[in-house]
């Protein structure tokens, strides 16, 4: 499927979601979210979970069928992933979570699009999720594929590679110390992060009201660390 345009088909101004949808993801139909940690926290847990994964000390927590039955009716993730499609990168595997911690949207090159937007606006309104990561990582194939494409690319990886450009072409004009491809990786986190916002009214207002907190973070393939940005 070729993706719309960002503005054109997220420029629409009733933003609530069809309560079906809520019902099946495990919140009812408009209701007041579930009150859970705070954006700070979240992160702190995510940071926490993290270094416990590179020391090799993972707690392994909410992984148990006992976990899987008391999240059956209904979910409380306290972070959603905007992430890579990458098997290389499993969020719950680096972060060190379990299941129904964390609400996980991927995506090759973990691009800010329609289909991903509104996943996120999902969870940030009706699951009432704090925290929004967009996880890039290191040696990224698909920014990879768009550095060395040498003219257009046609289908459904055009496109991906289209959203992946501009980020390449910031790296090139401002190269840094990693290198092209781990650059523009850096680069194209920080620019998902502001189409969330950019090409969302819903997740814009949750933002500046202070309900959600956007931040950026690269995994490193070789040292499993995460460098966290804004």
């Amino acid at each position: 499927m070729t993706l719309a345009p960002k503005l054109m088909l997220l420029a629409v101004t009733v933003l609530a979601v069809p309560p079906a949808l809520a019902e099946e993801h495990g919140a009812p139909p408009h209701a007041t979210a579930k009150a859970g940690p705070s954006a700070e926290a979240a992160l702190a847990d995510l940071k926490e979970g993290n270094a416990r994964f590179v020391a090799g000390r993972p707690n392994k927590g909410h992984q148990s069928l006992n976990r899987v039955k008391e999240v059956a009716s209904g979910q409380h993730p306290t972070a959603v992933i905007l992430g890579c499609a990458d098997s290389r990168v499993p969020p719950e595997v680096i972060f060190d979570q379990g299941i129904g911690d964390l609400f996980v949207v991927r995506v090759a090159g973990n691009i800010a699009e329609p289909a991903t937007d509104g996943s996120i606006e999902y969870a940030a309104e009706h699951l009432g999720v704090p925290l929004v990561v967009v996880l890039g990582h290191h040696q990224c194939g698909a920014v990879k594929a768009t550095a060395e494409a040498a003219g257009p690319v046609e289908g459904n990886i055009g496109a991906l590679v289209r959203e992946i450009r501009p980020a390449v072409e910031a790296a090139k004009a401002h190269p840094g110390k990693e290198g092209l491809v781990d650059t523009a990786v850096h680069e194209n986190a920080a620019r998902a992060a502001a189409q969330l916002t950019a090409g969302s009214p819903l997740l814009r207002h949750l933002v500046e009201s202070g309900k959600v907190k956007i931040v950026t973070a690269v995994y490193d393939l070789d040292a499993g660390t995460i460098e966290w940005g804004r």
